[in-house]
């Protein structure tokens, strides 16, 4: 029995792509938060697929109950669901969370993985309960974190890798048994930052950390340098352990380039484009 999947999710993405296409699956509706793009609402009813722009919650509620799925999937969703709406499905609704959960709970995850430099990522499915990123596990995949690698392609990997096995789980909700997440503690939760510079020192950070982060949220720049007035793209990163003091911290045109210096080293910062958070 093929089940009805209702989406809610930010934007385009691979999984929104995927689950589009997938033939296991009946996907009876889209929700999407980011309502200023044409990208996703173009691919759902190019399918003759539901697309509907988020209204507010009780709107969200009153059209899950009507469309009546199976399954509530959530990906990339920019707030929690109260428990009136995630118990409406026939089998729950389910959550995509770029960490190996319990780790990097709550809304950021991405930055502070970048962030405390980790070499290993991971990706949770797992089922919505009243707390945050918390419910049962059903599946996890981790994946290899390069220096310099950028968001988009991470995020890419990440999808590539879960997608099977969420197309699995969707296909037969009924059978899966999940695993309980160790607590509900707030530590490993990953706060969202509003005052980046606080926890952001290019005096005494280390430039290959500096332009790890910065490859991916290239946005940052504006935010963690004083009179940056341009949004540039985040190119290689060149080991210079001699340098003056007074120059780190600071954008410098050398030689027909733009660097920042860093502490042992320089960041090429390349053609001007368009970055936001």
């Amino acid at each position: 029995m093929m089940r009805k999947v209702f989406l809610a999710t930010t934007g385009s993405s691979l999984i929104s792509n995927s689950l589009l296409e997938d033939k296991s699956v009946h996907v009876t509706g889209v929700v999407d938060f980011k309502t200023d793009a044409p990208e996703l609402q173009n691919a759902v009813l190019s399918k003759g697929v539901h697309y509907y722009p988020y209204d507010n919650m009780e709107s969200f509620g009153k059209l899950i109950k009507s469309l009546n799925p199976d399954v509530l999937l959530v990906y990339k969703m920019p707030f929690l669901l109260p428990e009136n709406i995630f118990t409406i499905p026939k089998y729950g609704s389910i959550n995509i969370h770029p960490s190996l959960l319990p780790k990097y709970r709550g809304p950021n995850p991405w930055f502070w993985t970048y962030y405390y430099m980790e070499t290993i990522g991971g990706i949770t499915i797992h089922r919505i309960d009243k707390f945050e990123d918390h419910g049962d596990i059903l599946a996890q995949r981790c994946f290899e974190i390069k220096s310099g690698v950028e968001l988009h392609q991470l995020q890419q990997n990440a999808e590539r890798l879960i997608y099977p096995v969420l197309s699995e789980l969707l296909s037969n909700p009924d059978v899966i048994e999940g695993t309980p997440q160790t607590s509900i503690s707030s530590d490993n939760r990953a706060p969202n930052v509003f005052d980046y510079s606080s926890i952001i020192n290019l005096k005494e950070m280390d430039g290959v950390r500096i332009w790890h982060l910065l490859r991916g949220f290239p946005w940052l720049l504006s935010k963690i340098v004083k009179k940056c007035g341009h949004n540039y793209k985040i190119g290689d990163y060149i080991f210079e352990p001699e340098q003056k003091k007074e120059m780190i911290g600071d954008i410098i045109h050398e030689n027909g380039y733009d660097y920042l210096y860093c502490v042992n080293g320089k960041i090429l910062l390349t053609d001007i484009a368009v970055f936001t958070p």
